[in-house]
C-alpha cells in the first residue's frame, strides 16, 4: 500500500471529520511527545477522517539518543494500522547523523525567517555544515538549493550563477538520497520559472505537490508561478492548499495576502497581511503589496511610512518616496515625482519592481514599459505577476504588452495549457 503524507505544523483538535475534509486526507495521526531525563514517550492516535472513529492508539517509547529509530518504529506501527495488518518492511535510509540533523533544523529555522537580517546567509552555512557531517542525508541539500535559488531575489546575487548552483546542489542531493527526488521538483520548478520555461516549471511543481510527503513551500512557489502567467485565481487556490498544511507559516500567509491583493480583494488581503506580519513575514514584495492595499484605501501616510521603513532597512536612500506619495494625493506634483523617480533609477537606489509600480501609480506607462522589458533578461527583474494586477490595467493596453508576453514565452504556455487572453484576463479550460 502507498500513502500520501501531509505534515501540518499547527495544533489542531476537535472535529476530526472536519479537519480531514480541510486537509483532504482519509486519516489523521495526532498525538503528543513527552520527554523526561532523556526518555521519550510518543502517545498517538489514528483517526478515520470519515467518521472520527479511532483506528488505533498507543504509545512508543525510546531514548532521545535513538530518536530516528523511534520515528521508524512509530511509522511502521502507523502503516500497519492503516493497511490492516503487517506490511512489507518500509523502504528507509539509514538514520542521519544526529548532529547533522540538529544543524539542518537550525538551517530551516533561519531559512523560514529569511526576511530578517542575515538569516538567508546563516541558513546556507548551516546546510553546508550538515551536508559535510552527513553527505547521504538528503534534506539539507533541499534547504541549501532553496537558499541558493533565493539569493538573487533577496540579495541581488547573479541569477545565472546561483540558479546553476541550486541545480548542482539538488542533483547531488538526489544522487546521495533518492528519497528526496519528488520533493526536488520544487527546486527545478523554481529554477525553470526563473528561466521562463513555464511548462517545465509547472510539471515539476505538480510532481512536488503530489509527492508522498508534501511541503507547503512547493504550493507557495507553484502559486507564484501561476500568478506569473496571469492565472491569479489558480494561484490563490494553490496558496490556500499551502495554508492547509502550514496555516501559521509566515511565507504561506504572505503568499495568500499578496494573491488576494492581486485579485483586488482588499478585505481578505488585509486579514492575511495581519496574520503574516504577526508571524514576522518580510521581503520587499510583501511590503510592496501591503503598501498597495493601503494606497487603495487612501491611507497614503501609512503607505508612505511603511515603504520608507522597508527601504531604509535595506540601507537605501528614501528621498524619492515623499514626492511620489505626495503626487498620489496631489496630481499637480506628478512631474516632480517622476523627476525624483528618474534620479533614483539613474542612481540605482530603487529596485525594478518598485520602479515599475511607481511609474504605474504615477501614470507613466511608457516608463513602466521600459522597466518591464528588463523581464527579458535572466531571472525575474521583478515579480512578473505585477503585470496582471488591477493597477496595471492601463499598462496591459500598451501595444508592446502582448509582444512582451510572447517573448517571455507566456503566450506559448497559455496555448499549451489550454488558456487564452480574454477580457483583460487569462481564461483556462477546466
Amino acid at each position: 500500500d502507498e500513502f500520501t503524507i501531509k505534515n501540518v505544523r499547527v495544533s489542531r483538535e476537535g472535529d476530526w471529520k472536519k479537519v480531514a475534509a480541510e486537509l483532504d486526507v482519509e486519516s489523521i495521526l495526532h498525538g503528543s511527545v513527552h520527554e523526561q531525563d532523556g526518555a521519550l514517550k510518543v502517545i498517538y492516535a489514528i483517526v478515520d477522517g470519515r467518521d472520527s472513529v479511532i483506528i488505533d492508539a498507543g504509545e512508543v517509547n525510546g531514548h532521545v539518543g535513538d530518536l530516528f529509530e523511534l520515528q521508524e518504529r512509530l511509522a511502521t506501527t502507523v502503516r500497519d494500522a492503516l493497511a490492516g495488518g503487517e506490511t512489507p518492511e518500509l523502504i528507509t535510509r539509514p538514520a542521519p547523523n544526529r548532529v547533522a540533523h540538529r544543524i539542518f533544523m537550525r538551517g530551516m529555522h533561519a531559512l523560514e525567517h529569511r526576511g530578517e537580517g542575515s538569516n538567508l546567509e546563516y541558513s546556507i552555512g548551516f546546510f553546508e555544515e550538515s551536508i559535510e557531517l552527513d553527505a547521504s542525508y538528503g534534506p539539507p541539500y533541499l534547504g541549501l538549493a532553496t537558499a541558493l535559488a533565493l539569493l538573487p531575489d533577496y540579495r541581488g546575487a547573479d541569477v545565472e550563477t546561483y540558479l546553476a548552483r541550486a541545480i548542482e546542489t539538488i542533483e547531488a542531493g538526489v544522487a546521495s538520497d533518492p528519497a528526496i527526488a519528488d520533493a526536488a521538483g520544487a527546486i527545478f520548478g523554481f529554477v525553470y520559472h526563473q528561466q521562463k520555461r513555464w511548462q517545465e516549471s509547472e510539471q515539476n511543481y505538480l510532481r512536488a505537490v503530489n509527492a508522498a510527503v508534501v511541503d507547503s513551500n512547493a504550493f507557495s512557489w507553484y502559486s507564484r508561478m501561476l500568478a506569473s502567467v496571469g492565472r491569479l485565481d489558480d494561484a490563490l487556490d494553490m496558496a490556500q492548499k499551502a495554508e492547509l498544511i502550514d496555516p501559521n507559516g509566515n511565507i504561506v500567509n504572505s503568499r495568500i495576502a499578496m494573491t488576494y491583493a492581486w485579485l483586488g480583494d482588499d478585505e481578505m488581503a488585509r486579514y492575511y497581511f495581519e496574520r503574516a506580519n504577526e508571524f514576522d513575514a518580510g521581503g520587499i514584495l510583501h511590503v510592496m503589496s501591503e503598501t498597495l492595499v493601503h494606497i487603495r484605501a487612501g491611507d497614503l501616510a501609512i503607505a508612505g511610512e511603511r515603504a520608507s521603513a522597508a527601504i531604509a532597512v535595506q540601507g537605501a536612500p528614501t528621498y524619492w518616496i515623499e514626492p511620489v506619495f505626495s503626487a498620489l494625493g496631489d496630481p499637480a506634483r506628478r512631474d516632480e515625482a517622476i523627476a525624483a523617480m528618474d534620479r533614483a533609477w539613474e542612481e540605482r537606489i530603487v529596485i525594478p519592481g518598485i520602479a515599475f509600480m511607481g511609474r504605474i501609480m504615477l501614470g507613466d506607462i511608457e516608463g513602466a514599459m521600459e522597466i518591464a522589458l528588463l523581464l527579458e533578461g535572466p531571472g525575474e527583474a521583478f515579480a512578473t505577476e505585477l503585470m496582471f494586477i488591477p493597477e496595471t490595467a492601463t499598462f496591459r493596453q500598451h501595444p508592446e504588452f502582448m509582444p512582451l508576453l510572447e517573448r517571455l514565452r507566456i503566450v506559448d504556455y497559455w496555448e499549451a495549457a489550454g488558456c487564452r487572453w480574454e477580457n483583460d484576463g487569462v481564461l483556462c479550460a477546466d
